[in-house]
């Protein structure tokens, strides 16, 4: 799994067989700096992280981590595979996305199987959190650091500090050097007026203790080197959500639809991918009045691109198609149409309208999918699997995916996807 080969790397890159000794000892550290004047790390920050492990592999991936929302994310592109994975701590979910297309969701806390490069603590009240910034990069934590001068790395004046730890979760010991950016330094995406010194670099070396499993330590000398560091996190309509058109298998969280009026009026634009056609229609929806009308162009076998008003009216059982250029009027009796359904008992021979919820699809198979901009709107999105639709076009296909979106907060940017 490619996570595991690129956190994990204590199990999977290893060089030399080690004595026992420890790579550093703790109170080599001198003097140890005062944790008041080391680097402040933002609690939410994206950047991109070149990893090179013991002079043999580099692997690059984008780290997001926002400790205010409890989300992390990191995307990794290595030859031909894309990977994501996306935290979700408030709901204890982390989606796996493999190349845009496959998604799984496990719970956080049971997925003993996946190191989690976020980590997982227990609060008082029993809700589980990530690991603080500082202890996910494993600076000014517990450990003591010291600072060793200033230097130049990749052409940029920095700050070095090192520190000697001891990682009990891998039973392991490191010498960690960090490189910081110098304060006067002003970097092409820097941000002056927050006064913030990034991280440029850190390198690993040690010994981990691999007796129990392989019979012998092994050493480690790994580099992480940090590009476009941003403290903050940009575009977050973009991250923590799934791909478009994907339904993410075993999800738990459905979260909270806003409610369908009984009447409204919408213009709906539909889209035919395969056949390279579009269709735009006016819809006026009520409920209590039993009526619903479209206002679209003809198709099929009427007059190509008539305009038309198609009117069901579930009072009566009659539909009535009126060309608004002839002005003639046809009356139709109501058959089971996208808008209706059967009545129980009925056999099928008499109809109503379908209520604001049926209109739409909507029904508790939905699931919370987050956030994403459309047409330059923050809105919720929730998506479903669904195999009740009447075919739209000539794929065959064993399901449908559907997408909803409200707008975030109050007004809303409704919008339905279905994807095959």
């Amino acid at each position: 799994m490619l996570y595991r080969k690129l956190f994990y790397f204590v199990y999977f890159m290893v060089t030399k067989c080690l004595a026992e000794e420890p790579y550093c000892i703790k109170e080599s550290i001198s003097p140890v700096a005062d944790p008041t004047t080391l680097p402040k790390l933002p609690s939410e920050f994206q950047t991109r992280v070149q990893a090179t492990f013991n002079k043999e592999r580099t692997v690059e991936f984008l780290l997001v981590y926002d400790y205010y929302d409890q989300k992390a994310e990191i995307i990794t592109q290595e030859e031909i595979e894309h990977d994501r994975r996306v935290f979700y701590y408030d709901k204890n979910e982390y989606f796996s996305i493999k190349n845009y297309r496959e998604c799984k969701v496990k719970k956080i806390n049971e997925s003993f199987d996946e190191f989690n490069f976020f980590g997982l603590i227990y609060g008082p009240d029993g809700t589980i959190n990530m690991k603080p910034v500082n202890d996910l990069l494993h600076f000014n934590n517990e450990f003591p650091h010291m600072y060793v001068g200033q230097e130049v790395y990749r052409g940029i004046p920095v700050n070095h500090y090192r520190s000697c730890q001891d990682w009990s979760e891998l039973n392991a010991n490191f010498l960690i050097d960090f490189y910081f950016s110098a304060v006067e330094f002003e970097q092409s995406v820097g941000f002056p007026e927050l006064n913030v010194q990034v991280p440029v670099a850190t390198v690993i070396k040690g010994y981990i203790d691999l007796s129990a499993k392989i019979g012998r330590s092994v050493s480690i000398e790994n580099t992480y080197e940090y590009f476009e560091f941003r403290p903050f996190v940009e575009r977050k309509s973009d991250l923590y959500v799934q791909p478009d058109g994907v339904y993410c298998h075993n999800q738990t969280f459905k979260g909270e639809m806003p409610p369908i009026p009984k009447s409204f009026s919408f213009t709906e634009e539909i889209l035919l991918n395969d056949k390279q056609t579009a269709k735009t229609t006016k819809v006026y929806y009520s409920y209590d009045l039993k009526t619903i009308r479209y206002d679209t162009l003809a198709t099929g076998n009427y007059r190509q691109n008539a305009p038309l008003k198609v009117i069901h009216d579930f009072n009566s059982g009659i539909g009535y198609v009126i060309d608004e250029f002839l002005g003639n009027c046809s009356i139709n009796p109501l058959n089971n149409e996208q808008d209706s359904i059967s009545l129980a008992d009925s056999a099928g021979l008499a109809l109503t309208i379908k209520d604001p919820n049926q209109f739409f699809f909507i029904d508790d198979s939905y699931f919370y999918a987050g956030q994403r901009l459309e047409r330059g709107i923050t809105c919720d999105v929730f998506v479903s699997k669904r195999t009740d639709l009447k075919a739209l076009s000539d794929k065959q296909s064993d399901y449908w995916v559907f997408e909803i979106y409200f707008m975030a907060v109050s007004k809303r940017c409704f919008k339905v996807y279905i994807s095959i």
